[in-house]
């Protein structure tokens, strides 16, 4: 399952994410060309939540609750909603693969193999023999086998050790090398190999796997209730048509025997033996993962199949200790479109979300076409921590030339949104640029569109793939500085549609960005510049409805713009 650990997961049954993708905008006029040298490189900004798949019991919100005092139990009944914990009648036994794909298979400590006494105080190697197995004695660590055989089996051999451990040579699927295990070691044919599988108690294998899932550190209910879950899950998802119950990684459990126990780990299993999770009397499979972001989601939106009354969406307001709580990944459009196998990725439309904001479907296009992958696909060709995903293009230009002149305000929402300079006056504008915002806005009527714009999580690629907003006779140009945007305060909403006129002199004292933040988010966008090592907000900017700006700054300075929550890459 999902580990507490941070591991990063490949399997389809471990993954959730929040996607942003970060496309170069094209100029917002044809009279405005951006080229390698002053266009940003585009991006694919992931902002996420959580790690794993989401559905279950979130091991940091268990952590989290135990902490403020709950039991094992009540952490358990929240994750898993109508369930109780109760008594498994009877022993039950584990098998766990270790080893395969090799071409043989060395175990220390065996008092008896295949029904045959050995001595302990020898290595034995198993190796293929045609469609059997050959064991010889080894003389000692790495050394070669004798010339004598102890034997030979048309099949299987079970290796047990008596009251010791048993340790398998060299490193296996979990991880561990040269790993001592409880229990009983089988060795048996398979493929072209042999296959090495750990034969143990039920209560002795969770104890190899509470503290390989959670640290061992944690409180003692939450390791508790990580007890419970291992062991309920170990017997409610018997891998089917192999000679084995459990995988020993995060295919199923992670497993490291011996070595993957701890006395506080060890004293969780004592503490809840033979308890597993229970509806209407029945173990119930036991999802779990490391961190949820905020929210567990239901199953149905993870691995699919019917709805289950005991994996259903549930608040998780206490897993925010995790480090993966909240984070960001950012990719290159190439990058990202080569990993989804898009060619260069344009944009991701998400068709589908799950109780949380966990993708369950998205549409992937690029210049190589668009293709459907779900929330796992995505998750995995990216190698996000988590499927809970929102997504956004941003992009911004480098500085452009502003030609002197007259140039029309917004036309189809790519002006100002005008408000406050947050103190930053630029004296240069002067009382001429006030008078010259006078003037346009007469000119202009006063004019002023909608503000609005639809929200949502579908990414509307750059600024080259829609039609022009403004006419090439007419570029689009922001207010030119704080003093018009005083002197356009007073008219009209935010100075919208307003023309402003600029001298040459003017002109060369300033740079055009053009770029966008996709989809148009909601609220104002706020045009920052970094003064003293922090970014200061100047002025509003309004996008358009594509979420495309044009705006005007002075040199000499380095800009972004920011809208809820996503920034464009900082230009000088």
């Amino acid at each position: 399952m999902d580990s507490a650990r941070a591991r990063t997961s490949t399997s389809p049954s471990r993954t959730v994410v929040r996607v942003v993708l970060v496309a170069l905008a094209a100029a917002a006029s044809s009279t405005v060309a951006l080229t390698p040298a002053t266009a940003a490189e585009p991006r694919l900004v992931v902002r996420g939540a959580g790690f794993g798949h989401g559905v279950g019991m979130s091991q940091y919100g268990a952590y989290g609750l135990a902490r403020r005092g709950r039991d094992a139990g009540r952490i358990l009944r929240h994750y898993y909603p109508g369930t109780r914990v109760s008594r498994l009648p009877g022993a039950r036994r584990v098998r766990v693969a270790l080893q395969w794909g090799r071409d043989d298979a060395t175990i220390w400590g065996a008092v008896r193999i295949g029904g045959r006494k050995v001595s302990p105080a020898h290595g034995h190697r198993i190796t293929r023999d045609g469609s059997g197995l050959v064991v010889r004695r080894v003389a000692g660590p790495g050394g070669r086998p004798r010339a004598r055989r102890v034997g030979r089996a048309p099949g299987a051999v079970r290796i047990e050790s008596g009251a010791g451990l048993l340790r398998v040579a060299g490193a296996s699927a979990d991880g561990v090398q040269d790993g001592a295990y409880r229990g009983r070691i089988d060795v048996r044919p398979d493929g072209d190999g042999v296959l090495v599988v750990n034969d143990l108690p039920l209560d002795e294998y969770v104890q190899g796997v509470v503290t390989g899932e959670s640290p061992a550190h944690w409180p003692a209910a939450a390791l508790q209730a990580q007890a419970i879950a291992a062991r309920t899950y170990a017997i409610t998802t018997a891998i089917q048509g192999r000679p084995f119950d459990q995988w020993p990684d995060v295919r199923s459990q992670v497993y490291r025997g011996v070595s993957g126990e701890s006395e506080q780990g060890n004293a969780a299993v004592r503490a809840t033996a033979s308890r597993v999770v229970t509806l209407d009397r029945r173990p119930v499979t036991t999802y779990y993962f490391s961190t949820s972001g905020g929210r567990t989601e239901a199953v149905e939106h993870v691995f699919g199949g019917e709805p289950r009354p005991w994996l259903r969406s549930v608040p998780d307001p206490t897993d925010a200790a995790s480090p993966l709580h909240r984070w960001t990944r950012t990719f290159s459009t190439e990058r990202a479109g080569a990993r989804l196998k898009v060619g260069e990725l344009r944009r991701v439309d998400v068709l589908e979300r799950g109780d949380s904001p966990r993708v369950v479907r998205a549409r992937v296009v690029g210049t190589d076409g668009e293709r459907t992958v779900d929330g796992g696909e995505l998750q995995r060709a990216l190698e996000l921590p988590d499927r809970w995903a929102h997504l956004a293009t941003v992009s911004v230009s480098g500085c452009l030339r502003v030609d002197p002149g007259i140039g029309s305000g917004s036309t189809a929402g790519a002006g100002d949104g005008g408000g406050s300079t947050d103190g930053d006056a630029d004296g240069a504008d002067g009382a001429e640029a006030a008078r010259g915002a006078e003037r346009a806005n007469a000119d202009a009527g006063g004019a002023a569109t909608d503000a609005r714009g639809a929200t949502g999580d579908v990414a509307q690629g750059s600024a080259a793939d829609a039609p022009a907003a403004t006419t090439p006779s007419a570029p689009p140009l922001d207010l030119v500085g704080a003093a018009a945007e005083r002197a356009l305060r007073p008219v009209g909403r935010a100075g919208e549609g307003l023309l402003a006129r600029i001298s040459r002199a003017e002109a060369a004292r300033r740079c055009r960005l053009v770029g966008g933040i996709r989809p148009r988010p909601a609220g104002q966008a706020r045009l920052q510049r970094r003064d003293d090592g922090r970014w200061r907000t100047v002025r509003r900017v309004r996008l358009d409805p594509d979420g495309r700006f044009d705006t005007v700054v002075p040199r000499g300075h380095r800009w972004r713009l920011v809208a809820a929550g996503f920034a464009t890459p900082s230009t000088r």
